[in-house]
């Protein structure tokens, strides 16, 4: 089975609207962040993120 990095945001509050607007720049920045890594697939739902195809050892995502 292939590693998966599961982000968990389910308790995340914002004073507006904005929440959707907060995930996306989420996404945006640990596509960022981990931009060394090509091979990763980012997927969102609504509480959660899962970082999947990660053929490299996961320490060094964690490293970064």
């Amino acid at each position: 089975m292939a590693p998966i990095i599961i982000i968990s945001y389910g308790e995340l509050t914002t004073k507006s609207k904005n929440r959707i607007d907060f995930i996306k720049q989420l996404k945006i920045n640990i596509k960022y962040a981990l931009s060394d890594y090509k091979q990763i697939n980012i997927t969102h739902f609504h509480d959660r993120m899962e970082l999947t195809n990660l053929s490299l050892d996961v320490i060094d995502i964690f490293r970064k």
